[in-house]
């Protein structure tokens, strides 16, 4: 990453036991990195319409990368709304340019990102319990003390 570790630890938060990136440090690995123009949001809409992408040009190739748009209807039909302490009820424009910007450096500097998620994704995803349910001892000797049953070979076949 060529960055210092002091600088890495800054903005590197462990939540959940998971460790994910502040979402303004990915927009400064984009707009640092020097492959990359400098990320742009794209937004339209406002209330439950509000949408947004982020875009850069490649420089290399001079192509333009756009990235997901993120829309407030996906942002609840998620749950990122009704979190409790959610910054996406009071801050909904700075919250969708953090997750826009998320989605296209997951896309297009996913080398940046480590496969690390932002703490905003990490916040918004609930942990789930997982319950598995075992067979009991007596079940699994049960099966394995049945007979095996095999089949004669049928000798108008042969």
């Amino acid at each position: 990453m060529r960055i210092s570790p002091f600088l890495a630890m800054q903005h590197l938060h462990v939540i959940h036991g998971r460790p994910s990136w502040s979402s303004s440090f990915i927009i400064a690995m984009v707009n640092g990195c020097g492959r990359f123009s400098p990320l742009r949001f794209e937004m339209s809409g406002e209330g439950d319409s509000l949408a947004c992408y982020a875009r850069a040009t490649d420089l290399a190739s001079e192509q333009e990368l756009k990235g997901p748009t993120i829309t407030m209807a996906m942002a609840k039909k998620e749950g990122w709304t009704t979190k409790p302490g959610s910054k996406w009820a009071t801050m909904p424009d700075l919250m969708i340019r953090y997750r826009a910007a998320a989605f296209w450096g997951r896309l297009y500097a996913s080398d940046l990102l480590l496969g690390l998620q932002t703490q905003e994704e990490v916040i918004d995803v609930q942990p789930v319990t997982v319950k598995a349910v075992a067979p009991s001892l007596d079940e699994l000797n049960a099966k394995i003390t049945q007979p095996v049953v095999t089949a004669e070979p049928d000798d108008d076949i042969f």
